[in-house]
């Protein structure tokens, strides 16, 4: 059955990108009992290094088949996120730009592939920033929306830098769908739509800008119920105490009562639900500490008065200060707050600036920096850095980190700048080369000349393996070849097993190649028959055959012993030394 091809005719098919099947394990290479986990350590250090033929052969040979531990994925892809988008920022600052956005993007292929697979092909459309934003929320692996988002942002901004407006704005379009409250995005979208001519639809992206600047101090907005905080207030009963003119009435205890704050809050463990609570007790301490007179002023659950009462009995209370009456009467105030579900970098602003006041160390200045860069306020950012600088002087992070903030903010300036200025820059796209090979592909195939097309693609595949169009194309080319030539029985079986590997139409390709098989033995299908068809394919090193059959006669039955010829190939194919030209010419 022969297939359509597809030309590449989406402006945003032209980004590279990188995708691959993986599964478990660390962003370190380490010898596994599990291959699957030991071809995800390798895609891992691929996407890293921008090793695209290492990338090509986990596509070509589907190795990564087989994911199994979500969890252990979630983290490997969220870590690997993580560390792509701190080397391309790198990259950024060394002005190697193209670089930068190359490897976020091998990135972001890697991670929603892995969604897809998980999610059993969904067949959303690929190398599109809609793709990966639903591979990145899908339950399967849960990527954290922090990351991913301002990793996105920082994407756009670098296809802006590189000239590619366009590709530009669809980024910064998804970037404010999944998080509208990140205002670095909107003066990012003006300035790739000015320089594209569309200064009507630019303005207002700006103007909104401009308006989540000037509200920037106000509070964040409320949207539902979901971080509990901990908090004990205190305060000295009056009336109970020394009278003020005696002389140990007049004794300051703020020292003394954030002390017991801290020792009853160690204590304190209150039963944890989705409705605020409160409790408030007062009670004497003695001389030497000891806690008496214990009674509840207010509460809204008897079980949540009984955690606090419980805190106080558990705790063991410093003697008073020598200059302190014989007792005192505290009252003491028990929170469990819930609070409103704050934007993620409110709360981790928050989380850091509390740090901050409990102790004022050159990290914890840093942390409220880069808090403050991530919300796009650059000035705050550049303030907590120098401060963190004067605590940590020659510092080399801090210092990295202010170089950083420092070229953010004179691009901030820049392109608010650039806004007045009427001459668009020229609109050149990363992926011309890879769709412009594609569409010659299609061409030569529309033309009989199908060398040529397997030629145009493969090329294609070596400048992005995650460019699933041409593989597609790629996969449909052989097909159709060993349609043409299903009278070359066995020719057209190979043409077939590739179609197979590349996953252009699985059920077309194995459809054809049981039509093959009947002819050239005239048996029924079975296991034996595939595994003996595997064994000859594998002799003569036809591994692209050999793959396709051994797993096909995997389906039929789980068997050990097929399992393990199949991993020396797949190791074989994976070797750096292994010269794969296995697509371009035919096996001997």
């Amino acid at each position: 059955m022969s297939k359509k091809l597809f030309l590449s005719v989406s402006i945003f098919l032209s980004i590279t990108s990188g995708a691959f099947g993986p599964s478990t394990g660390a962003p370190v290479a380490t010898a596994s009992a599990d291959p699957t986990e030991k071809y995800f350590n390798q895609a891992v250090d691929a996407v890293m290094a921008g090793d695209k033929v290492t990338l090509r052969r986990l596509y070509d040979y589907d190795v990564l088949d087989g994911i199994t531990n979500h969890d252990s994925v979630s983290k490997s892809l969220n870590d690997l996120l993580k560390r792509v988008h701190q080397e391309a920022k790198g990259l950024y600052r060394k002005g190697e730009v193209t670089k930068a956005a190359d490897r976020l993007e091998l990135a972001f292929d890697f991670t929603a592939y892995v969604a897809e697979k998980l999610d059993h092909d969904r067949n959303m459309p690929d190398r599109t920033p809609e793709y990966w934003l639903y591979g990145w929320r899908s339950p399967s692996i849960k990527m954290a929306q922090s990351l991913y988002v301002a990793a996105l942002n920082d994407y756009g901004f670098f296809l802006q830098r590189i000239d590619q407006d366009a590709e530009a704005v669809r980024v910064l379009q998804a970037v404010i769908s999944a998080e509208p409250e990140r205002e670095l995005a909107y003066l990012n979208l003006a300035n790739a739509l000015w320089h594209l001519g569309r200064k009507e639809e630019a303005l207002p992206y700006f103007e909104k800008y401009k308006e989540m600047r000037l509200e920037e101090s106000k509070e964040p907005k409320i949207h539902a119920y979901s971080e509990a905080i901990l908090h004990i207030s205190s305060s000295i009963c009056p009336g109970k105490n020394n009278a003020p003119n005696d002389e140990k009435g007049k004794v300051d205890l703020t020292a003394y009562m954030i002390g017991i704050q801290k020792e009853i809050k160690a204590n304190w463990h209150p039963p944890k639900g989705d409705l605020t609570q409160i409790t408030i007790l007062k009670f004497d301490v003695g001389t030497s500490g000891r806690i008496t007179n214990v009674s509840t002023t207010k509460s809204s659950s008897d079980q949540y008065r009984q955690a606090a009462i419980k805190s106080l009995r558990s705790s063991s209370l410093p003697p008073l200060p020598a200059e302190a009456p014989n007792a005192i009467a505290f009252e003491f105030t028990f929170n469990y707050n819930v609070l409103p579900n704050l934007d993620k970098e409110d709360l981790v602003i928050k989380q850091c600036m509390t740090k901050l006041a409990q102790n004022r160390t050159a990290e914890n200045h840093a942390c409220l920096a880069e808090a403050y860069e991530d919300d796009g306020d650059f000035a705050r950012a550049r303030e907590q850095l120098l401060l963190a600088l004067e605590r940590a002087p020659q510092n080399r992070r801090y210092e990295e980190l202010l170089r950083d903030n420092e070229i953010q903010m004179a691009e901030v300036k820049r392109q608010i700048n650039e806004l007045g200025k009427d001459v668009p820059k020229a609109n050149l796209r990363l992926g011309v080369p890879q769709a412009a090979l594609n569409n010659q592909g299609v061409n030569s195939l529309n033309s009989g000349d199908y060398n040529l097309a397997i030629q145009k693609l493969c090329q294609a595949l070596d400048l992005d393996p995650g460019y699933r169009l041409a593989r597609k194309n790629l996969g449909i080319v052989f097909n159709n070849r060993g349609t043409r030539d299903r009278n070359d029985k066995t020719r057209a079986l190979l043409d077939f097993h590739r179609a197979l590997l590349l996953g252009s139409d699985d059920t077309a390709a194995e459809r054809n190649i049981a039509t093959s098989i009947k002819a050239l033995i005239k048996g029924r299908d079975s296991y034996n028959l595939r595994k003996d068809l595997a064994d000859g394919l594998a002799a003569r090193h036809d591994y692209v055959g050999a793959i396709a059959e051994y797993r096909r006669a995997l389906s039929i039955k789980d068997d050990a012993k097929i399992r393990a010829p199949l991993q020396q190939i797949l190791d074989r194919v994976m070797s750096p030394s292994y010269n794969d030209a296995s697509f371009f010419t035919d096996p001997k």
